[in-house]
């Protein structure tokens, strides 16, 4: 006759690993982040440093922005909260800053060599480092989910990618793009003429919103030229301000500038660099102010159809 004591704990071993399997405790929390690197966390991570602003706003949009310990000059955070040190720029953090705040994750967002060398560092040190840098709203969600998905917040990061959908749906229905799509030029920087690529979150802030982006080329920050830009001949022309393009107007003195449609119609919209060139949550209303921009400049054919009647 067995002993019932052993057969209760041989019944409990059998209902833990059934429970719970083999693999399970081994994967942890696993994401693979957009260098293509494996993250694996044994738990959530609770001192969490943010090399890049927008994803500090993603942490915070999921309501844990008080597990940020560190971020970067720029970061809204900063000024907001004494507590969270400042780390350096988010293209030149201090290796010994973030080592000294002991964290059990780094966000980094940059993919510049200067940024890497120090996040390869932390790694090397058992630093678990996850890279998010998305050019497009369905990357952006993607890296809100793997996000929450790291900090413990998988319910929270869905429900956030389904109010932010839930937007851009509403902003499309209101606004309710024009025919013919008005052509874009967006100003990064006036001193060199840089401009948004298509691998700009900018880039689809202009498609959700109406519009079409000129710059038809394959990267984040493009520098053009002012023949480029004459021979687009764009609709509308955006200047964004911030620290990349500072004390800029909707003011140009060239005459040059007199041949571009965007100019002679008035159409030229000066906006935050915060809110149109950071993949973060807010990017949803840059959507929204240029979709309306565009709504009241370039009447839809159903607006024009009603004035005819």
């Amino acid at each position: 006759m067995s002993n019932p004591l052993t057969t209760f704990v041989f019944l409990f071993l059998c209902l833990f690993f059934i429970a719970c399997p083999s693999g399970v405790k081994a994967q942890g929390l696993t994401v693979i982040d957009d260098r293509g690197s494996t993250i694996v966390l044994n738990q959530p991570a609770k001192r969490v440093v943010s090399l890049y602003p927008a994803l500090t706003e993603i942490v915070a949009r999921l309501g844990l922005e008080s597990r940020i310990v560190g971020a970067t000059a720029h970061d809204p955070l900063i000024q907001k909260n004494k507590g969270v040190k400042l780390v350096g720029t988010h293209m030149r953090p201090s290796l010994e800053i973030i080592m000294g705040l002991k964290p059990d994750l780094v966000l980094q967002g940059s993919s510049r060599h200067d940024a890497l060398m120090v996040t390869d560092a932390l790694k090397r040190r058992s630093i678990p480092v996850a890279l998010f840098r998305p050019h497009t709203f369905d990357q952006m969600f993607s890296s809100i989910r793997k996000i929450g998905l790291l900090l413990g917040a998988e319910t929270e990061s869905e429900c956030v990618v389904k109010e932010l959908s839930r937007a851009l749906s509403d902003i499309k229905r209101r606004f309710p793009p024009p025919d013919p799509v008005p052509k874009v030029f967006f100003e990064i920087n006036r001193t060199n003429l840089l401009a948004a690529g298509t691998r700009n979150i900018v880039n689809d802030i202009i498609l959700l919103a109406g519009g079409r982006n000129i710059v038809n080329v394959p990267k984040r920050i493009v520098r053009y030229n002012r023949e480029e830009i004459l021979r687009a001949q764009p609709d509308i022309y955006i200047i964004q301000k911030g620290p990349m393009n500072r004390g800029v107007s909707t003011e140009y003195d060239s005459s040059f500038f007199s041949a571009i449609p965007a100019f002679s119609k008035g159409n030229v919209l000066l906006v935050d660099e915060f809110l149109f060139s950071r993949p973060a949550p807010n990017a949803v209303k840059a959507v929204e102010v240029l979709a309306k921009f565009i709504h009241e400049h370039f009447p839809s054919q159903q607006k024009k159809r009603r004035r005819i009647r």
